[in-house]
């Protein structure tokens, strides 16, 4: 046993965390706060921050990137939305102008043109959707 360490307690007791299994401790901690108490209010948080020794501005900060954080889900969840509506859209039309050329025509022709042109486009739509084309939306995307 170590000699610096009050009187029954022992190496396990003192144990360094890392910075993420704090974080993760806490969000605990705080969900079952929040699960007792619903919601919490702004003076709450600001009070747990002093708690925890965080400045007011570090908090403002905090919250700043959090409601961008919001922001860019709700974005990103209404391109999404419209997205499968267009996508729906394109699925139907085309199938729908597939059939019409194979029972006027005995075989497709025509179509396979506003299924590739409308295609193309969907395509870039969804580049653009679930950014595809942004060279670091990779790492974004992992962090979120």
């Amino acid at each position: 046993m170590n000699s610096s360490l009050p009187e029954g307690s022992d190496d396990n007791d003192i144990r360094p965390y890392r910075l993420q299994d704090v974080e993760y401790i806490l969000e605990i901690a705080l969900t079952e706060k929040a699960e007792i108490t619903e919601n919490l209010s702004e003076q709450q948080l600001l009070e747990m921050a002093q708690e925890l020794g965080i400045s007011q501005s570090i908090l403002e900060n905090a919250v700043e990137k959090w409601q961008q954080r919001q922001r860019r889900q709700i974005r990103r969840s209404r391109r999404r939305r419209q997205f499968q509506i267009h996508f729906l859209c394109y699925l139907f039309v085309n199938i729908f102008l597939l059939i019409i050329n194979f029972i006027v025509e005995g075989s497709i022709s025509w179509a396979l043109w506003c299924v590739l042109g409308w295609g193309i486009g969907l395509g870039i739509e969804a580049g653009k959707t679930f950014d595809w084309f942004h060279p670091s939306s990779q790492s974004v995307n992992m962090r979120q």
